[in-house]
């Protein structure tokens, strides 16, 4: 199964497979001391397997 990542910003990027696309976003932490910062991780936001699931009505 061959699979694309592309780049939308520094925080979101979108992988291609054969059957769909995965929108991943970087993981936060947030700590009283340091605040917000990232964790260096991708998570799984959203799974998009057709077209008709990327119109808007």
């Amino acid at each position: 199964m061959a699979e694309t990542t592309r780049q939308i910003t520094p925080a979101i990027r979108v992988v291609e497979t054969d059957r769909e696309w995965i929108v991943q976003t970087v993981e936060m932490k947030r700590t009283r001391r340091q605040g917000v910062h990232t964790t260096g991780k991708w998570a799984d936001r959203a799974y998009i397997t057709s077209r008709s699931m990327l119109t808007w009505n």
